[in-house]
């Protein structure tokens, strides 16, 4: 064997174990991504429960706070009376 086909079979063999490096490299950052957008559409979702948890919770507190005037608002009264003409 010559130093130059030596030199071939190292040159080869870098070459390949570059190409399966990079490969390995590029799975890993794919399953990270992957990862990546679980945890950021969770996030999105629990951002959306927060707030529709907090407007509920606040429409609780205002009715608890003016439970006495809206119970009082149910009673049949005739605020105005509405009269319909028709015309011939």
């Amino acid at each position: 064997m010559t130093a130059e086909t030596i030199t071939n079979i190292i040159t080869s063999i870098i070459v390949c174990i570059a190409t399966v490096l990079s490969v390995v490299i590029a799975v890993i950052a794919l399953i990270q991504t992957k990862k990546q957008i679980e945890v950021s559409n969770k996030q999105n979702l629990f951002k959306a429960r927060i707030k529709s948890y907090l407007l509920v919770k606040a429409l609780i507190n205002l009715y608890i706070n003016n439970r006495e005037e809206i119970e009082g608002e149910k009673e049949d009264n005739i605020y105005f009376n509405c009269e319909f003409y028709f015309i011939r």
